[in-house]
């Protein structure tokens, strides 16, 4: 099934990780894709005379451009969105990908993300990893304590 993402998000498997930015459509087995939908993570996205007709001329232009280079040429993603991605991959990383200080190696999360980017980037991330890491540790305790 074809969805559209409202949200970062990371397909594929291991070491072979595929990321779909707010708005790019992809197509994911049946079952995950409606979950996907049923959590408004994504919505449905059925292919129809007037996508075809853009996917045509997007393949047109494409097959036109001046150098390949240009055609080539991985889009970049929003500082918004390269977060989110640097913080998909920091759930990758391996015992060995993290340095004295305990934050994450910048080549480890390139690597993954086969993508430049800066120390600064990787410390926002970080941050907010973190922060995201103690949010579930509260849910989970918050949600054994109501099971009790």
């Amino acid at each position: 099934m074809i969805i559209t993402s409202h949200i970062t998000l990371c397909t594929g498997e291991p070491k072979n990780i595929h990321y779909v930015r707010p708005g790019e459509r992809v197509e994911l087995p049946d079952e995950e894709a409606e979950y996907l939908i049923q959590q408004r993570i994504a919505k449905s996205h059925a292919l129809n005379d007037s996508d075809l007709a853009s996917l045509t001329s997007t393949l047109t232009q494409t097959l036109t451009a001046p150098t390949l280079t240009q055609t080539l040429t991985a889009p970049t993603l929003s500082q918004v969105d390269r977060i989110d991605a640097i913080i998909d991959a920091m759930a990758e990383l391996e015992e060995g990908d993290f340095g004295k200080d305990g934050k994450p190696s910048v080549r480890a999360i390139e690597k993954i993300l086969e993508q430049n980017i800066s120390a600064l980037e990787r410390d926002r991330a970080w941050e907010l990893y973190q922060q995201l890491l103690h949010d579930n540790a509260q849910d989970q305790e918050n949600n054994s304590a109501i099971d009790n």
